[in-house]
């Protein structure tokens, strides 16, 4: 799914639905975010979400019962 085209026009990354693990029901694009800004800052019992990361980074806090991680995925990285 990493297959990222590059030449003097720009770069594409296809994204191929049929290759997220899971159904794809919505689409969500956050930009123009000031540094340091805190979005989010709620839970769903149970989700699943695809992120990518297109300018800067994404700090991104998963919680699973009592286990909690920290995430970063910077540009072009995505995190399933």
């Amino acid at each position: 799914m990493n297959n990222i085209f590059e030449d003097q026009r720009g770069s594409l990354l296809p994204i191929n639905l049929n290759e997220i693990p899971f159904d794809v029901k919505r689409v969500f694009m956050v930009y123009n975010v000031p540094k340091d800004t805190v979005r989010g800052e709620h839970a769903h019992y149970e989700t699943k979400q695809f992120l990518v990361c297109v300018k800067g980074k994404i700090k991104v806090i998963l919680e699973a019962g009592k286990n909690k991680t920290t995430e970063t995925i910077q540009l072009m990285m995505m995190l399933c």
